[in-house]
């Protein structure tokens, strides 16, 4: 599955729209980040509660990483 995939799924849910985070196609919810392309272009930065990304890295840290946060 590419980003353009998750993008057509994605623009079916009310509310989804096109933009732009930190340079890289993303997808936002009411002008909220929701996912978004990363520098590599293979992989994806999904928004999420930082207790729930916490305890995904605490998981799997090989596949979840920590984005930086500003």
């Amino acid at each position: 599955m590419i980003f353009e995939d998750v993008r057509k799924i994605a623009l079916k849910f009310p509310h989804v729209e096109d933009g732009t985070s930190y340079g890289t196609a993303a997808l936002k919810v009411k002008k909220k980040f929701f996912v978004r392309l990363k520098e590599d272009g293979d992989s994806l930065v999904v928004g999420m509660p930082f207790e729930q990304r916490e305890a995904l890295m605490a998981e799997d840290p090989e596949r979840i990483t920590l984005p930086i946060t500003i």
